[in-house]
């Protein structure tokens, strides 16, 4: 008698554990059905940049042209000269990363420092190309902003950490 009243009771316990299983499966390929786990819904434009600057926006359109508005508070006035976007570590800025016109970028002040012409670069294959991807996929890399302080003629380039999504926009020129 004793060995019914156990096996019932572990019967009773599968069936339970078995329906909260089912109802978890349920809601998993409920939430995979709409979309939950899909990178392009999980991922916002992100610029992380260092210390003394910040990224009021990033924007990356179909054709890889991308938008940078730039943030400064370093106690001097600079004169942002060159900028790149790539997925390298340690790019080599040449001429094509120098700005037409370049921006003077006041202390406490933003700016966009890119006129929409600049695009996203790869080296996946080991030659440098311009970066691709459909609507909603995910550009990963750097931008890398040479800057000049106009009261000391100091020269440095900072690196922004990018993530952003390949979106059907225009990229602002002002």
């Amino acid at each position: 008698m004793l060995s019914r009243a156990r096996g019932q009771v572990a019967l009773e316990y599968i069936a339970t554990s078995s329906w909260a299983l089912i109802a978890m499966l349920i809601m998993i390929g409920a939430m995979l059905y709409i979309g939950l786990f899909r990178p392009s819904v999980m991922t916002e434009n992100s610029c992380l940049t260092p210390s003394g600057f910040n990224s009021n926006y990033c924007i990356l359109n179909l054709t890889a042209n991308y938008g940078l508005d730039l943030a400064q508070s370093t106690d001097h006035t600079i004169n942002v000269t060159a900028v790149r976007c790539t997925d390298e570590r340690e790019p080599a800025m040449n001429s094509t990363d120098e700005l037409a016109v370049p921006v003077i970028l006041l202390s406490g002040r933003h700016a966009l420092v890119t006129n929409g012409a600049q695009r996203c670069y790869t080296n996946q294959t080991g030659t440098i190309q311009n970066a691709t991807g459909s609507e909603g996929s995910v550009f990963k890399g750097r931008i890398f902003v040479k800057y000049t302080e106009t009261d000391t003629l100091m020269q440095h380039i900072i690196r922004v950490d990018a993530t952003m999504k390949y979106e059907n926009v225009t990229v602002p020129t002002s």
